[in-house]
């Protein structure tokens, strides 16, 4: 339905986790939109944490994302999607991401696909092309990337969901990538809650483990709060619907860095 694909909504178990960050790239760790997506979750803002959550798109759709890092403009990540469903079970998506400075810079272009394998179960896959340039490397160099996703519905109000996040060996790549592996569970405590838990590896860094809560008061507003054991980092958002718009603002805890925000606005265009 289309209330699940761009709903103030915010599955605050990926408050915190970033799908680029390795330590070749230290300014890199960075959510991948403002209401920082669930591994598990159903709406627009899910499809990098998990692409099998395009499956859920009901209506073409398309959003941009300003994440203002600790307050730092050189820091700021600039994000533009666009989301097409295809026939009555999946949807392709387009993402482009953007930011950096005169010492160090980066940008990535990926093209994902998500669709309903059965009635419990979803399927996704997202290949990429990263663009990295650095005071070191004048010219840059690029990288491809690729994730799969799975999520699985035991019932209407349970979801649990599998990430990879470039599978590769290491020894295998040209240039050091993020590896990853992240696996979380999200239930639905009637009609206006859900709780959120996730667990998430990312290479050469500890377990991770993250909390929250989704809370909808009225049909038009979402606020979403959550915690992750690895930084000690709290989050907050508030989303709210009005017409075919979708328009969320986050707030970001650091321990030792500060506080970061992010808007966003998407916005329906039609069914599938």
């Amino acid at each position: 339905m289309i209330r699940y694909l761009l709903p103030a909504s915010l599955a605050a178990t990926l408050l915190f986790a970033s799908i680029v960050t390795s330590a070749a790239r230290p300014f890199n760790a960075l959510p991948v939109d403002t209401s920082l997506p669930s591994v598990a979750g159903r709406t627009i803002r899910d499809i990098s944490m998990n692409q099998a959550s395009l499956a859920f798109a009901e209506s073409p759709a398309a959003g941009i994302v300003y994440y203002s890092r600790f307050g730092i403009s050189e820091l700021a990540v600039k994000r533009a999607d666009v989301v097409m469903p295809f026939r009555d079970r999946g949807a392709f998506s387009l993402s482009l991401t953007n930011y950096g400075f005169e010492e160090y810079s980066y940008s990535s272009l990926t093209g994902s696909g998500g669709m309903q394998i059965s009635e419990s179960l979803l399927l996704g896959v997202g290949i990429g092309v990263e663009r990295i340039r650095t005071a070191m490397t004048e010219k840059g160099y690029n990288a491809a990337t690729a994730s799969i996703g799975m999520i699985y519905m035991p019932s209407s109000s349970a979801r649990v969901a599998l990430h990879l996040v470039n599978p590769i060996p290491g020894k295998l790549r040209n240039e050091p990538q993020l590896s990853a592996i992240r696996t979380g569970v999200e239930g639905d405590i009637g009609d206006r809650l859900t709780l959120s838990v996730m667990a998430e590896k990312r290479e050469h860094e500890p377990l991770s483990l993250i909390a929250g809560f989704r809370y909808s008061p009225t049909d038009p507003v979402t606020i979403s709060a959550g915690h992750n054991t690895d930084t000690g980092a709290f989050g907050f958002a508030l989303c709210w619907r009005f017409g075919n718009n979708d328009a969320a603002l986050s707030f970001l805890s650091h321990n030792r860095l500060g506080i970061s925000t992010a808007v966003s606005i998407y916005r329906l265009f039609g069914r599938r």
